[in-house]
């Protein structure tokens, strides 16, 4: 199922592969859903998927959000990018599994080289993006978001790592 998306998204010029290296990802500046691999093997692991940009109703009118992949960056919970100066040798790499519960608590730790249960550094990263757009004629994010993770949980019993709901 995987890999057929990938080719369709593909087709349409609405797939990115972001592979890790010593900086920044360049994320796509729109919405859509992003799948996070650990590379570091010969078979690639998935860590991480999840989405941004959504259908919601205000009052009488349903509207798209305008949420970005290229915000995602912005996280530390459950998972986060390590981009600051502040990660010290841990900066540029993908970090998940929160020592703590609260976000807000979490935030205040974030830096700390036990925050996290679990760090892979950013050359061993590649993230599928999927651009998904309001005007799709076909996905939203949501919905290819829950057939990656549907698919995960039925050829596994498992979701990913860094993911703790579908």
């Amino acid at each position: 199922m995987y890999e057929s998306l990938v080719k369709e998204f593909e087709s349409k010029g609405n797939f990115k592969l972001l592979k890790g290296q010593e900086s920044s990802f360049d994320w796509p500046h729109s919405s859509g859903v992003y799948a996070v691999w650990d590379v570091s093997s010969i078979r690639r692991v998935l860590l991480y998927v999840g989405m941004t940009g959504k259908y919601s109703r205000v009052g009488s009118e349903v509207v798209f959000n305008t949420g970005v992949l290229s915000k995602r960056s912005q996280r530390w919970t459950p998972y986060r990018f390590c981009e600051s100066k502040m990660d010290g040798d841990l900066r540029y790499t993908f970090r998940f599994g929160p020592k703590l519960s609260n976000t807000n608590a979490q935030a205040s730790i974030k830096y700390d080289s036990d925050a996290y249960g679990n760090t892979v550094r950013y050359e061993n990263i590649e993230i599928d993006c999927f651009i998904i757009e309001a005007n799709d004629s076909k996905y939203t994010p949501t919905l290819v978001e829950a057939m990656i993770l549907a698919d995960q949980i039925k050829k596994g019993n498992s979701l990913p790592p860094a993911n703790n709901e579908h």
